[in-house]
């Protein structure tokens, strides 16, 4: 019998979508990490001279987005036995982690120099002369930095009151764009649900837009002015969203290079079997991972209660669209390896071992430069 002492399992410790899987390979590395680029530019650059003024400017912009994900993370416990063919090993602790983050910043820098032509008289005798030179007057080099998201709302809002639509939805709606600004992304996780899901894990990433709509009802319109003397507010309507739910399965266990499938689940473990002989001292334990990416739309109601600024007590129900009318778009199903040294409680940034003879580097993303700024 060969003894399997408690191992730790996962793409990252501690847990992050930012280093988990990718949820779509095809479209990129089978790992996620988070994806940064950035691009400098001129807008424009002169320097004018008038009379004895001259004035030197120049503007630029840098752009700079991120992206973390999508992708999912994963990290279990892991113990057991080997013995006759088969492993039978307890899952505690696991959590899944599923979605992606993103951000888009703008930044506008601006340079002005105003200078001055003054001549005065030196005196040195026989050797006297006149001395010229360019003085600067002023000088000035604001920058600025810009969410765009949050700016292209901010400019529907600004467009639509300014032609006169001050009827419409989008205005109506009291707290669409603050949930809305919120969020630059979509996110879930499951804790705890591997043993009784008989070796699965389910995540449902969702991006959802609340409509608040006590503004366009009286009766609600009426509750929240009573409730504006205790600087409370209420809101509640419907909601919609988009949602990615990931399904990742255990497939395979490994022993060193020995394979055990045929997987079943039963009392909260979970056994395989082999055609070969189990390793007798065996070093390393790995787990060969499946997922499956689907798509969906939801719709739903949701409510909330501000009290005095200070605390939000809020909750929300929604119904998965697609799949309540039998429509299941699947995006593929995918093989990923997590494997650990047997014993070890860490695990490398990769997930593909533990940390024994890794190093820790540090990665720092940091604005583009301009030049001249």
């Amino acid at each position: 019998m060969t003894k399997i002492n408690k191992t730790l399992i996962a793409t990252s410790a501690p847990i992050s979508v930012c280093k988990g899987l990718a949820l779509f390979p095809q479209i990129g590395t089978s790992r996620a990490g988070v994806s940064a680029s950035g691009t400098t530019g001129s807008i424009f650059s002169t320097k004018d001279t008038l009379l004895l003024w001259r004035l030197t400017a120049d503007a630029g912009y840098d752009v700079f987005m991120g992206l973390c994900g999508p992708a999912y993370a994963v990290e279990m416990d892991v113990e057991g036995e080997a013995d006759k063919g088969q492993v039978e090993l307890t899952v505690s602790g696991d959590e899944l982690q599923a979605g992606f983050f993103f951000g888009l910043t703008v930044g506008l820098h601006f340079s002005i120099d105003l200078e001055q032509y003054t001549t005065r008289i030196v005196w040195k005798g026989w050797h006297s002369h006149l001395e010229s030179k360019w003085e600067n007057v002023a000088s000035i080099g604001p920058s600025i930095e810009v969410d765009m998201i949050d700016l292209i709302l901010t400019v529907i809002l600004l467009a639509l009151e300014e032609s006169g639509q001050e009827d419409t939805l989008l205005q109506k709606v009291d707290k669409f764009t603050p949930k809305l600004l919120g969020s630059w992304g979509m996110y879930d996780e499951q804790k705890n649900t591997f043993v009784e899901n008989g070796g699965k894990m389910v995540a449902k990433p969702t991006f959802n837009i609340p409509i608040d709509i006590t503004s366009m009802v009286p009766a609600l319109k009426a509750v929240n002015e009573s409730l504006k003397a205790f600087f409370c507010h209420f809101g509640t309507g419907p909601q919609i969203g988009v949602q990615i739910p990931v399904t990742v399965e255990l497939n395979k266990i490994k022993l060193d290079s020995t394979e055990y499938a045929d997987l079943s689940f039963s009392k909260g473990k979970v056994s395989g079997k082999t055609a070969g002989t189990d390793p007798s001292a065996p070093k390393e334990l790995g787990l060969t991972l499946n997922h499956t990416p689907n798509f969906d739309l939801t719709l739903g109601v949701f409510a909330s209660l501000q009290i005095c600024k200070l605390f939000n007590v809020s909750g929300s129900v929604s119904i998965p669209i697609l799949s309540m009318l039998g429509i299941s778009p699947k995006l593929g199903t995918y093989s990923n390896d997590l494997k650990n040294d047997i014993g070890s409680e860490s695990v490398a940034s990769c997930g593909c071992g533990s940390l024994k003879g890794a190093r820790l580097v540090e990665v720092i993303f940091d604005e583009p430069l301009v030049a001249g700024a």
